[in-house]
């Protein structure tokens, strides 16, 4: 009998895109298994894409009141028995779904014989690290895997994309130089835009375009940035997880918040910097790779535009 697993998949698209070795070491270790990705509106389009889920399931709630949905995820939860469950997510949200799989009240032998990878203690895959809050993402995964026995270590990678394109199309000519401007947020501060603008100038004034990305639409945003730069580009919502991939191997650099986009520009081997605020700390889930550079402050907006170009002092065309 295929057996059946679940992974409680991160809820923010950023942490997602951490996770991406995590799932590759559970694909190679349960080859044969089923996997099954639990997420959430903003992450589905991630789980879709990458090629270690087998299927998605969407947590429809719209709150942690939505009780409607909340008994159908429920009787979903319940409908397939799982063999396993890695939760990748490990916070109150995952225990509640812990709690409807199995109930609130448990005996301490029949918690121990449940096969829950994650912070549910007592359980038979318990992550009891008690270092796990201050460990980066990536290490986190990587040691809550070694306790249920998954000691495949993979490295981060995007090369997948390559094997799974159909078509690519760029708003200009691919052999055009351009520069990313990712306009993504995942948390609630928020670059000037000022700054976004002036730096749309200066890479045009290096001959390089700037390109307006992000997997959710800004258009008020990239109509603002316009009005400065007649040359940026807004393809904000409607490059895919693929698209963006391509993008990223083909960039002059990437600039932006710590999100998705910029993660997935720091796999591709981009040059990028990384805008850090006081509510995104790049020890525990900033980008990693080889041409990250980090900029961190207690508010984003109290990084300059003229950091990032001392960065970037060097860039120009020769650089594509």
């Amino acid at each position: 009998m295929t057996e059946t697993i679940l992974v409680i998949c991160p809820r923010r698209p950023a942490r997602f895109v951490l996770a991406m070795s995590a799932l590759a070491a559970l694909r190679t270790h349960h080859k044969t298994a089923r996997l099954i990705g639990l997420v959430t509106p903003a992450t589905q389009f991630i789980a879709k894409t990458v090629p270690y889920l087998d299927d998605s399931w969407l947590d429809p709630r719209t709150s942690m009141w939505d009780l409607r949905n909340i008994m159908e995820l429920r009787a979903e939860l319940r409908s397939e028995p799982f063999t396993r469950v890695y939760d990748f997510e490990q916070s109150r949200t995952s225990r509640l779904y812990f709690h409807l799989m199995h109930g609130w009240r448990l005996s301490p032998e029949a918690l121990a014989q449940l096969p829950w990878s994650g912070d549910v203690a007592t359980t038979a895959l318990y992550h009891d690290n008690p270092r796990k809050l201050k460990m980066h993402c990536v290490d986190r995964l990587q040691d809550q895997l070694r306790v249920a026995g998954v000691f495949e270590h993979l490295p981060a990678d995007v090369s997948w994309a390559a094997r799974q394109v159909r078509d690519f199309s760029a708003p200009f000519r691919t052999n055009q130089p351009f520069a990313m401007l990712c306009l993504d947020n995942e948390t609630d501060e928020a670059w000037p835009i000022d700054r976004f603008a002036a730096l749309a100038e200066w890479f045009a004034s290096r001959k390089l375009t700037p390109l307006l990305v992000g997997f959710n639409e800004h258009t008020e945003l990239a109509e603002r940035i316009a009005q400065r730069c007649a040359d940026a580009i807004d393809i904000t919502g409607k490059a895919p997880l693929i698209d963006t991939v391509f993008l990223a191997w083909a960039a002059a650099a990437a600039v932006g918040p710590n999100c998705a986009a910029m993660h997935i520009a720091a796999i591709a081997h981009c040059r990028s910097i990384v805008l850090c605020g006081g509510k995104s700390d790049p020890a525990v889930e900033g980008p990693r790779g080889q041409r990250v550079q980090v900029l961190s402050r207690p508010h984003i907006a109290e990084i300059g535009t003229p950091e990032i170009l001392t960065l970037l002092g060097d860039l120009g065309p020769a650089d594509v």
